[in-house]
């Protein structure tokens, strides 16, 4: 859903006449170094949800239960509701037909107007709801002076692996694609969700934390309920 930012069908149809021509490759793009960045920028986004790319928004429905995401709307990382006020998730919500936490999401696509998104909650939920979705990036139009998400390097070596994939250089694309793959790892490592609670837990169908019971080892059968997150060893 949403994998990329809206594109035109010229945007196929020239870079296809371009692999279909049997002369010098590259003469139906305008600019092929700006269609193999953006080529790759989309390759890239797709990947992974990206962290730097979360972005929160207060989901705020309509009488039907409805709601129309943003334009920069690429794809769903959580949506989840408070109770208390705290601003802090009491419970999820997942796509599904479960009729206090489920919701369905539906592209509103025409070929006139392009992708548009809404996400409609199968209960209206009298509670406030936020959402955290991976933003689209646009696409780069040659202007030389905007920035990069991703590391030039590691577009470099997309790029080069587009390239090298359709000129059919086998040994060259695995060259490419051995350096692309230590380049990605060393950029996810670094920035990647990192800081997460790794702790283990059990959680219930709305996210909240289901408590294991204890039981002492003296051999009695009673359990009692453990505060502590189902990780710690007792």
């Amino acid at each position: 859903m949403g994998y990329f930012s809206d594109t035109y069908a010229n945007d196929l149809r020239l870079p296809l006449l371009d692999w279909l021509s049997q002369s010098v490759k590259g003469q139906n793009v305008a600019d092929l170094v700006l269609s193999l960045a953006n080529r790759a920028q989309r390759n890239l986004w797709a990947k992974k949800p990206w962290s730097d790319l979360a972005t929160d928004v207060s989901v705020v429905v309509d009488s039907t239960a409805s709601y129309v995401f943003p334009a920069d709307f690429g794809r769903i990382i959580q949506i989840w509701g408070n109770l208390d006020g705290t601003g802090v998730p009491s419970y999820w919500y997942y796509e599904g037909f479960n009729l206090e936490s489920g919701y369905k999401l539906r592209d509103l696509w025409t070929k006139a107007t392009g992708h548009s998104w809404k996400i409609t909650f199968n209960y209206a939920q009298p509670t406030s709801v936020a959402m955290v979705y991976q933003r689209l990036l646009e696409d780069f139009v040659g202007t030389g002076t905007e920035y990069l998400f991703f590391p030039a390097n590691l577009l470099l070596l997309e790029c080069q692996k587009i390239k090298t994939r359709e000129k059919g250089l086998g040994d060259e694309w695995k060259m490419a694609n051995a350096a692309f793959e230590d380049e990605y790892k060393d950029f996810c490592n670094a920035h990647q969700w990192v800081n997460q609670d790794s702790r283990a837990r059990i959680n219930d169908a709305n996210g909240a934390q289901v408590f294991m019971e204890n039981y002492s080892c003296d051999g009695s059968m009673s359990g009692v309920g453990s505060p502590l997150p189902n990780s710690y060893l007792r």
